[in-house]
């Protein structure tokens, strides 16, 4: 875990803070503040009647989830913990590299192996939603990505605001669907480290 080194100074990715238990994106426009975003994730949680609540809580959530993907010299490990980012691939990726590193998923779905279960793919689906490495990178256009997509995925297993992961390259339209050891073998060697919320933890480990 870790905090901002300066609380006052925008970051990368500018004032961004994702609910995962409502799949809410709460943003503030470039001129936002950390206490603003704060507030409003105060409201939100209140609203939906999720804890903690409390600002200072809920200041530590959101510091903490900014720092998650952040790159060196933004933020700083707490006390007595050492501060290892996860390595968000969403800043370097491209329509080539995230092809790349789908190939696998792709290649698999284009055999017309066996997806997993309705429900399976829907719940893997509910957690990406809400997950802040669910990106869509800014330095590609993936109209052609979302077109190879349509056309390979049944239009039924398809799911909505499913981007690329941030941790993997993978896009998650893709990803959500494919049975554990098709997953294991596309991770082999690679040694993604996932956020504690993460689906793919269990796959990887089970």
């Amino acid at each position: 875990m870790a905090r901002l080194n300066n609380q006052w100074e925008t970051p990368p990715d500018g004032w961004v803070y994702t609910q995962l238990e409502t799949q809410t994106r709460i943003e503030l426009q470039p001129n936002g503040s950390l206490p603003e975003l704060v507030n409003l994730v105060v409201e939100h949680r209140r609203w939906k009647g999720l804890h903690p609540q409390d600002h200072a809580s809920v200041r530590l959530d959101v510091e903490r989830q900014i720092c998650a993907s952040m790159p060196p010299g933004v933020c700083q490990g707490e006390a007595g913990e050492v501060y290892e980012p996860l390595n968000d691939q969403s800043r370097i990726l491209n329509l080539d590299k995230i092809q790349s590193f789908s190939r696998g998923l792709l290649e698999w779905i284009r055999t017309g192996a066996q997806m997993v279960a309705e429900e399976i793919g829907l719940a893997r689906g509910d957690v990406c939603r809400g997950c802040p490495f669910n990106k869509t990178p800014k330095s590609c256009s993936c109209a052609p990505l979302w077109l190879l997509l349509a056309s390979i995925i049944p239009s039924h297993r398809r799911q909505h605001n499913l981007h690329i992961c941030g941790i993997c390259g993978c896009t998650l339209e893709a990803k959500v669907l494919a049975p554990a050891d098709v997953l294991r073998e596309t991770e082999r060697g690679l040694n993604h480290r996932y956020p504690p919320h993460c689906w793919m933890r269990e796959i990887i480990n089970g």
